[in-house]
């Protein structure tokens, strides 16, 4: 080691100065790691973005799940107001019920433009609603009575139909079948059907549903 030209104050070369920061000792004699602070980084990082998936999954869960229950009342309100309109409709078209004869009113709703927007109609008498199934309006009963007959109904929406649309107690009567199947018989609405009854009703995952009038 050289003095420098002060005297006193000892000169010391810079390599002489350099320290190995990965081999310095530490308590019980092991070396410093730099990289030590970046893998308990990148585990932090690792383990916030298995929370952050895990998270977002519960979101997205949750937002199809309300997806889902959304649609399936949109659906229900919807095919509700296309038997109403078909209610309204064959009303407005036969002045008197005996004039509903026994044979279908499909070529009679459909020229006269009297289907919902909603449901596909082709001439001269087909109309499917949109779960691709059927949709029969025909008259009943020596023509005292019609009825309105959707084919392929989901359960779900059977089932918050039924009490719904016979809330409104001006329909004669329903019926619930498995989908292609004849229309039944039909049972007399004395008061609107509970949910419970809707339940075992439209027991089957695709329905066909027949509400009656006069």
């Amino acid at each position: 080691m050289r003095k420098s030209k002060l005297g006193s104050v000892p000169f010391v070369p810079f390599k002489e100065c350099e320290m190995n920061v990965e081999t310095m000792p530490r308590a019980a004699g092991k070396a410093v790691s730099l990289n030590a602070g970046k893998h308990r980084q990148a585990g932090l990082t690792l383990l916030e973005a298995i929370a952050f998936l895990g998270i977002s999954g519960l979101v997205i869960g949750g937002a199809l799940a309300m997806y889902s229950s959304a649609s399936s009342s949109q659906s229900t309100g919807q095919t509700v107001n296309e038997y109403q309109s078909f209610k309204t409709a064959v009303k407005s078209l036969y002045t008197t019920p005996s004039g509903y004869g026994t044979a279908s009113l499909n070529t009679v709703l459909v020229p006269a433009k009297k289907v919902p927007a909603s449901l596909t109609s082709i001439a001269p008498g087909t109309i499917t609603n949109v779960w691709a199934g059927t949709v029969l309006v025909s008259g009943a009963t020596a023509g005292s009575t019609f009825y309105v007959s959707y084919d392929k109904v989901p359960k779900d929406v059977c089932v918050g139909m039924i009490p719904a649309i016979t809330a409104s107690n001006d329909w004669r009567g329903y019926n619930v079948v498995v989908e292609a199947a004849a229309v039944g018989a039909m049972s007399g609405i004395t008061a609107p059907v509970s949910p419970a009854t809707a339940v075992t009703a439209c027991a089957n995952d695709s329905n066909k549903v027949t509400l009656w009038a006069s």
